[in-house]
């Protein structure tokens, strides 16, 4: 009888703790290994999956690039873009109207079209489609949230007239180091860029050499931008890639790199938003450059992105319907480590401005078209850079240099701690 009673004690624990055991492996299957419940989990798969079918469209072919991205080539009538609630009953503009002007190509360190990008080894899209990188459920989810993925966080540009105050205590976000121009309503702005590869230390900071258009308060500025960028969060790698960006809000609710969302009006089929350079440039070596101008055409009212004289696509009317007051070229570094420690994300070549060709980075043929009709260098202009020990800015003044801005630095450094 004792025996019995002790085996009866046993199995009387042993169906407490299974029951225990039960009642814990219930509350963990309700729970996501993030600490999500399923439910919540299950709802933000749906709204992924969602964002994955609109950005990603059917495609014609695809194309695998030697970097592990897909380049789809999405018929050009049915690409994202066209999805913008304000682009419902938009027509394609398939080339700038005869009122619509350029200045000339000046620098031959421009690699082809089809030699722009590592993706066009493997291959090229037909005519009648425009190359679309692919979306993956892993690159989004590499977001703060669905609905920040492919946004950037604000920024602030310093200005003669603005105050610490404007800027709500951020007057010292994002690392940038700039020439700008400010004070008429410029309608084009163009510049060769020297291409990098500069180290980015974490993966939700950035590194970009670009031109920036912007107008508006300053905190909820519109702006259309393009050049390069190193973006490890969005991108999935350390690569060079390059890019466009829009925002009508100071990128709070409106506004995407690439592809990502309706806005940006796609065209050429030889370059790829979003896609990885196939060279960049070298300290002491071959220095790769990528010619930009954005112009509106006064006929329609479109601002044209081309790249060396080929129009890549436009920002359309129906969203951008503006002037701008404010141009910028340099480089920016997104990061939240601007205190000591410092971020070790570099700018540019990661050499300061005053180093010179071929070791800095620069940004060369800088002009401004306003309504004058006229390309011509900035007046009035100004430099500046919000942590100069960490990045530098630098005019030159040689003549047989003219018109060359260099910019950027390593980050962290003994005078930058």
């Amino acid at each position: 009888m004792g025996k019995l009673r002790v085996n009866s004690n046993l199995l009387s624990l042993n169906g407490r703790a299974i029951f225990v055991l039960a009642v814990i492996f219930l509350v963990l299957k309700g729970t996501g290994v993030n600490g999500k419940s399923i439910s919540n989990a299950t709802q933000e798969d749906q709204i992924v999956e969602s964002l994955l079918k609109k950005i990603n469209k059917p495609a014609v072919k695809s194309i695998e690039s030697e970097d592990g991205d897909i380049i789809d080539c999405v018929d050009i009538h049915k690409q994202p873009a066209l999805d913008h609630p304000l682009l419902k009953n938009h027509v394609l503009q398939m080339k700038p109207s005869s009122a619509f002007t350029q200045a000339e190509p000046r620098n031959n360190s421009a690699p082809p079209p089809d030699r722009l990008q590592l993706w066009r080894r493997n291959g090229s899209c037909p005519d009648g489609t425009v190359p679309i990188r692919r979306v993956t459920k892993t690159q989004i989810l590499r977001a703060p949230s669905p609905s920040q993925f492919g946004r950037k966080i604000d920024h602030y540009i310093y200005h003669p007239n603005y105050t610490k105050d404007d800027a709500n205590d951020d007057y010292y976000a994002n690392p940038t180091a700039v020439l700008f121009t400010s004070g008429y309503n410029y309608i084009g702005a163009e510049a060769n860029i020297n291409i990098w590869n500069p180290y980015v230390e974490s993966p939700d900071e950035y590194s970009s050499g670009q031109i920036w258009l912007r107008t508006g308060p300053f905190l909820s500025f519109t702006a259309i931008e393009s050049g390069w960028i190193v973006y490890p969060q969005l991108y999935g790698d350390s690569r060079t890639r390059f890019f466009v960006y829009w925002t009508v809000d100071g990128s709070k609710k409106t506004g995407c790199f690439d592809a990502i969302c309706p806005g940006f009006v796609h065209l050429d089929k030889d370059i790829a938003l979003g896609a990885a350079f196939d060279q960049t440039s070298s300290l002491l070596g071959y220095q790769f450059i990528l010619p930009l101008n954005i112009a509106v055409d006064p006929n329609t009212g479109n601002w044209w992105l081309q790249y060396d004289g080929k129009q890549i696509g436009y920002w359309p009317a129906e969203i951008f319907d503006y002037s701008f007051p404010l141009v910028l070229w340099g480089g920016q570094v997104k990061t939240a480590k601007t205190q000591n420690p410092h971020t070790r994300t570099a700018m540019g070549s990661g050499r300061l401005a005053t180093q010179g060709y071929s070791l800095a980075s620069f940004i060369s043929n800088i002009h401004i078209r306003d309504f004058s009709m006229s390309w011509k260098f900035p007046q009035p202009y100004w430099m500046y850079g919000n942590q100069y020990d960490c990045y530098t800015v630098f005019l030159s003044t040689n003549p047989s240099d003219a018109n060359f801005f260099y910019f950027g630095g390593p980050g962290k450094w003994s005078r930058c701690p």
